[in-house]
Parts: C-alpha cells; structure tokens; sequence
C-alpha cells in the first residue's frame, strides 16, 4: 500500500468496517459512511461521526472478518434514521459545524476541543473555557468530530471579515502571550515578529524563533480575572523584552531625529538669545533717548 490511500480504493470500502491509522489518538474503527471529494466519513460506536481529510490519511484496514456483522448494523441502522447528507469538501464539512463543539486530533487535552467559531480557506477557530481561542492550521487536521465539552458561556465575541491566511492571524497576535502547539514542540511567549518563514516570540530573556510550517495551531489565552500574579510578571518582564526588540530600529532612528531636533534646538535657542539681546539693546536705547530729550 502506498503512504496516501487512493480515492477509488476508499469509495470501495462504503458499508465496511475499517481501522483508520494503526494505534495513536488519530486511530479509530468504525464503518466507512461515505467518501468526499477530500475526506472520508467514518461512523464509529463512541464518538459518533468522525471525519478524516486525505491528506494525511496513510492507512485504512480493511476489517474482512467483521463485514457480515457490519451489514446487518448498517441495514437496522438505515431502517431506524436516514443517513445525514455531508458537504463536498473538508471546508464545507468544517463550516457546517460552526457553533458546535468539535475535537480535533482527537487525544485527551483539552487544546483540542472547543466550540468552533469560524472556518476559513486556511485555519479553523474554535474556543474552550480552559484553553481560550485556539487557531488550528487546517493543514494539520488529521481528524475532526463533533463533541460535547464544558464552557459554552466562555465563547468570545470574536468576528472574521474577509479569508484571512494563517500568517494574518500570526499578525494579529503580535505583541500578546501566545502559545505554540503542544507536548514537545510546545513554545508560549509574546509574540514580536512574523515573516514568510518564521515566527519570534519573546520569553523572559529568551527570543525564540518558530518556522511557519511547524505551527500546527496558536492559542491566546483568556483572562478568567483570577489575577494570576505569577503569571502576569512573567508577562511584564516578557512584555518589557520584546519592546526593547521590536523597538530597536525605531530606537535608532528616534536617537538620530532626536540628534536633529537638538541641533534645530539648539540654532533656534541661539536666535532667540540674540533677538532677547537685540530687544533688550533696543529698549536700553530707546530708555537713553528718552533721558536725554528731558
């Protein structure tokens, strides 16, 4: 089999029971419900419908052993409710779930799972309580699915105008705490500077640098008013390097303005000493012929 498992071969397993991936949180067994343009739709017995864009789908196992079991489900399954009708592509699919609690990846931590706010051409955003506002890189979604998870009051009033690229949403985030993915390749600090290859971010007295194509998602997170004061220090010494590094070039050229407006200062203080001292000649003048003519 190859690494990318083909279009025509998964149309040909719709009806059969299935293992998606081998092991891992992205690994899952259920029945093959329809295949789309650039996903496939999986009906598992626990988390219900799960959705897996081909891109990263490597391996599908055929379940032979399981089918007869797999039909008789399928057939009782369609006599009890119709199967739901699934958008074309993965972005209609992610659209269609906006407003509902989604978990991407699967895997147990709760950066995860949230309420889906919005879906753009290149990242999904969803929200959690615990976690505050994730962006995820639609490139990185190895699997998505509806869920339910708490916090539904600590969505945010967030609003997306136009098809915003994922570096724009790196933009956004400039000079604010963010945080990098999870586990291993997890970073978090105040981020300075973006470009088309990577990302800086500031912590403490470390400048980190993160390339653009590792960044599966970017998270901020929401202030929940406990006055974290441990926290908000880190944020203030972060804060007060990343100033002195995004300031820097702007430092230089202030210093030389400023070089200039004292030197403009300074010529202008000298004329005014002169024009103070030619007054102060004059009236002097004025005053002793004014003597003279009495």
């Amino acid at each position: 089999m190859t690494d990318n498992v083909g279009f025509g071969y998964l149309e040909k397993l719709v009806g059969n029971t299935v293992t998606v991936f081998k092991g891992g949180p992205h690994s899952d067994t259920g029945v093959v419900e329809a295949v789309r343009e650039d996903y496939l739709v999986l009906k598992t017995e626990d988390k219900g419908y799960v959705y897996y864009p081909f891109k990263h789908l490597k391996r599908v196992i055929d379940n032979t052993k399981n089918q007869t079991q797999t039909q008789t489900l399928t057939d009782e399954t369609s006599e009890e409710s119709e199967i739901p009708v699934f958008p074309e592509t993965f972005l209609e699919l992610a659209r269609s779930l906006q407003m509902k609690a989604v978990h991407v990846n699967g895997g147990k931590h709760p950066s995860n799972q949230g309420y889906l706010i919005d879906a753009k051409s290149e990242f999904i955003a969803y929200s959690s309580e615990k976690e505050g506002l994730v962006f995820f890189h639609l490139d990185h979604i190895k699997s998505l699915s509806a869920t339910e998870v708490e916090g539904a009051e600590a969505l945010p009033a967030v609003e997306f105008d136009g098809d915003h690229s994922f570096s724009d949403v790196l933009g956004v985030h400039l000079h604010k705490w963010t945080i990098i993915n999870e586990g291993p390749d997890k970073v978090e600090g105040v981020l300075v500077d973006v470009n088309d290859s990577f990302t800086i971010l500031v912590k403490n007295e470390e400048i980190i640098y993160v390339a653009n194509a590792s960044i599966h998602f970017i998270r901020q997170k929401v202030n929940n008013g406990n006055g974290d004061k441990n926290k908000s220090d880190k944020n203030d010494q972060s804060n007060e390097v990343s100033n002195e590094v995004s300031k820097e070039t702007q430092e230089t050229q202030e210093t030389q303005e400023n070089n200039n407006q004292s030197n403009d200062n300074s010529n202008q203080s000298n004329r005014s000493g002169k024009s103070a001292t030619i007054k102060r000649m004059i009236i002097e003048n004025l005053a002793k012929s004014s003597l003279t003519q009495k």
